[in-house]
This record gives C-alpha cells, structure tokens and sequence, in this order.
C-alpha cells in the first residue's frame, strides 16, 4: 500500500549547505543548492550530468532523502533530480544511491567519513586542480572559468585568500550555476474531505484555480476563468488529465512536490474515507495533459540492473516554478508541466566488476509540458500563479 506525501517549501530554514550537515537525520529534503552525498568519497561526476543539447553542466533541482528501513541495502537513500538550467532543451537526468545502516560514511547521529574533493563551485567531483595555487578544485574547466571570472580568483590565487569567495560573489556565482536553495518539509496529503474541513493550511480553491482573486481586477479575473474554461486559442480544449489534475490540487494548492511512499501493512489507512478508485490510484502520477504520457517499454524501462520494470516514485509540480529565481519572462526560461520519477521499486545494488557498491544508479526523469496538450501561458500562468507567491 501506498501513501501520497506532499511537499512545500519551508522559507525559514536552517542552513542547507552540505558541510552543515551533521548526521543522516538532518539530511534535509531541498531544491536546489549543493547535492548531500551520501557517499562521501564518491561524489557525482560531472560527465553523468551534462545536458546532451547544450553541453552545459547541469545543476540539482532536488534532493530526496528516502531512507527505506525494510530494504538492508537502502536503510540510507537519496534521489537526485539534475536539470538543465537552459529552458529550450527540457533535460534532465536522476540518479538514485544508496547505503546500508552499517557503513563508513554516516549513521543517524554522526557524519564517520571526511568528503573527498569536491568542486568549489558547485559541489560535484572536484576532479581538476587550480594549477596556480592548487589549493582549490573544480569539476571542469567550464567551473573553473566561472570562479576565475565571477569568484575572483583571479586576484585571489596564491594569496592568503585564495580559498575565501565574498559574499557578493558568491551571489553571482549562485544565480549562474544553480537553482536557489530552499527546504522541502512534507506532509500526508489530506483526503478530499479533510481537505474541506481545514481553514489553516488550504487557501481558498476559487481563488486558486478560478475564482475571486484578490490581485486581480474583476475584468482580468473574467478573462482568466474564461482561459480555464474554453481554452480559445489552443489546439484542443483542456482535456480530461489537466481537469484531474486541478481537482486534486485544489487540496493543498502550495504543493511543490507529490511523493508515493509505501506504507508499512501494519499502518493505519489515512485514506479509509476516499473512494476505492481513488484508493487504487491516490500514489499515480497526476498528469497535466493526456498527451505525451510515457510508455512503460520504450520511456520508462525497466531497472538497469535487476530488470524490475519501474515504479514511480515522485514528481515535481510546476508550483515550484513560482519559487525559482528564474526570468519567467524569457522565452529561454526553464519551465515544464511536471517532472515525474520511476524507480528501481526493490531498490536494487548493484556491484562493479570487483564487487564494490556502485555509488550512483540512473533512474527516468519524464517531464511533460503544458504546451503537450494545447494548453496556453494564460492557462498556465492562472495555474501557477495562485499557488505559490514569487519569492523577492
């Protein structure tokens, strides 16, 4: 059995950056920022995420830690979501790594291992020296290039500052090469009718997805519930998927993230008063269109190693988008309708030639778009602009 685990962005949180990171239960769910290696001495490559359009290296939009106690092998289990940052070329790469309770890394209260190199820049495999000072290491020349240029290290090098990026530069450098970093803090999504009942945490669903709104006026508001409602300029109306998936976020309209945990057999049924079809569902995908879904055979696959057909696991809501720190305006910008995971469901580990634990699995990342189903930015923007306010 499964169960429907929402995630929202927490604003107030501390300090996400890696090296604040003190044991596995502070392993924080986040968007952007620095990747958490859970293998300490085997950080992510910077080959396995470069976009295969652009060639530019691709920064983490989000990091899922998703501990599975019943499976030895994955007592500790992140997933990472990498993303080309460039709009137009709609990549993105996942990767799933592992550990067992017992290992030379982490346990719940204590971090047993010292990282090996990592880039400065951006946190990947610090694999290049600075060839000056040699006291800094990058993933590539392209990173090296961006700290030489926005870091400063050109007149830092050889100095007694050479390791030291200001504040200011850092901001740069951050907005260059990463998504902003924020805490993602999760919550059982409420059922239908616990969803009604709660005044706190749901705002109102017509000023969500189609009614009063108080940033609007009353002719802009008319036009956007004629936008929902008839879809004018698009190729085909809104169809049956989009209207799914509306009426199931209406719930919890703040919801960035959607993640289908299994339940433990002996757990309470939290869904005991939905319907069965949507008890049979609840942990699917919601798709924004009813075109352009993946095919188990030829886009989804089966596990790489054991051959287990996969699962999804989660999926990223456009919400998200509206916490970015993107230009929304460029036709460049990065955008998408949702992003959904599938994963080896018996979270296979597999080993290399030697018998060593391979540190990183590739899973599917499947993105589909708003446009897929004729759905226009006025549509598109009624939809996210409700759900989450643009962060300043």
């Amino acid at each position: 059995m499964f169960e429907v685990a929402l995630g929202y962005i927490e604003r107030n949180s501390d300090s996400l950056h890696p090296d604040a990171i003190t044991n596995a239960d502070d392993i924080p769910h986040k968007v952007g920022g620095r990747p958490t290696w859970l293998h300490r001495n085997s950080p992510l490559d910077v080959e396995h995420v470069t976009c295969s359009k652009c060639q530019s290296i691709m920064p983490m939009l989000v990091q899922l830690y998703t501990p599975d106690d019943e499976v030895p092998e994955a007592y500790f289990r992140m997933v990472y979501l990498f993303a080309c940052k460039n709009g137009t070329c709609k990549s993105f790469k996942c990767f799933r790594s592992q550990l067992p309770e017992s290992n030379t890394h982490w346990c719940q209260n204590a971090v047993l291992s010292k990282s090996a190199p990592v880039c400065q820049i951006c946190g990947l495999k610090g694999s290049k020296v600075c060839t000056g000072c040699k006291a800094v290491n990058y993933c590539s020349k392209a990173h090296q290039a961006v700290a030489w240029k926005l870091g400063k290290h050109s007149t830092t090098c050889g100095t007694d500052f050479q390791t030291t990026i200001g504040d200011a530069a850092w901001e740069a450098i951050k907005k260059e090469v990463e998504f902003n970093e924020l805490e993602i803090v999760t919550e059982v999504e409420p059922t239908e009718k616990e969803a009604a009942a709660s005044k706190m945490n749901v705002m109102d669903v017509e000023s969500q997805l189609g009614g009063a709104n108080l940033n609007m006026t009353e002719q802009e508001q008319e036009e956007a519930d004629e936008d929902i409602r008839d879809a004018p300029d698009t190729e085909v109306d809104v169809d049956d998927a989009f209207l799914k998936f509306q009426k199931r976020i209406e719930r919890e309209p703040q919801q960035v993230l959607r993640w289908a945990r299994r339940r433990l057999e002996d757990e309470e049924d939290v869904m005991e008063d939905a319907d069965d079809d949507e008890e049979e569902t609840d942990h699917q995908v919601l798709w924004v269109s009813e075109q352009d879904k993946p095919k188990q055979d030829s886009d989804i696959g089966v596990c790489s190693y054991c051959q287990k057909p996969r699962e999804f696991e989660f999926q990223i809501m456009p919400t998200l988008l509206t916490y970015l720190t993107i230009d929304h305006a460029s036709d460049k910008a990065f955008d998408f309708g949702t992003v959904a995971i599938y994963s080896c469901p018996d979270h296979c580990q597999p080993v290399d030639t030697t018998g060593v634990p391979l540190p990183y699995m590739p899973e599917v990342a499947f993105h589909q778009n708003f446009s897929a189903n004729g759905l226009n930015d006025r549509i598109k923007n009624v939809l996210l602009g409700r759900g989450a306010e643009i962060p300043q």
